[in-house]
């Protein structure tokens, strides 16, 4: 799990996104979710994504808080990724960046990307990625700004 032990450390994923099908998938398009067992809205993480080899773009995000009886599901939420169509059988990469700035609260965090398609045909399957990061810096407590 690629880890950060100071603010500002890059942690780059690599994520794929899969047409099993033998039809185009039109827009397609990526949104990614970005969750820990945070109790309280820590700092917003920079996010940065490309299609293998292309431009860098920033990931707007949003954060979602749940309740004070659920800060498990509070996560940071995407705007689309938008990718174009995607070939029969075809996968696109895609490089996500990841910076935690000062103060981000410490531990480990889990993201989850669900790619799908504007287009409401058949071809139009779900799939999802899942992977980890951890801000873990050598001071501070688990569960607390550090």
């Amino acid at each position: 799990m690629p880890t950060a032990r100071k603010p500002g450390v890059r942690l780059r994923e690599w994520v794929p996104v899969r047409n099993h099908q033998s039809v185009v998938i039109p827009n397609v398009y990526v949104n990614f979710v970005t969750s820990g067992d945070v109790q309280r809205r820590a700092p917003l993480p920079s996010m940065w994504w490309r299609v293998a080899g292309g431009q860098w773009k920033r990931a707007r995000l949003t954060w979602a808080w749940n309740s004070p009886t659920t800060p498990h599901a509070s996560q940071w939420l995407s705007s689309n990724l938008e990718l174009g169509n995607l070939g029969p059988h075809a996968t696109k990469w895609i490089e996500v960046d990841t910076y935690f700035p000062a103060h981000s609260i410490k531990g480990a965090y889990y993201q989850s990307f669900l790619d799908h398609s504007h287009s409401c045909s058949p071809a139009a399957a779900i799939n999802m990625y899942q992977a980890g990061l951890e801000y873990w810096p050598w001071h501070g407590l688990e569960g607390h700004p550090a």
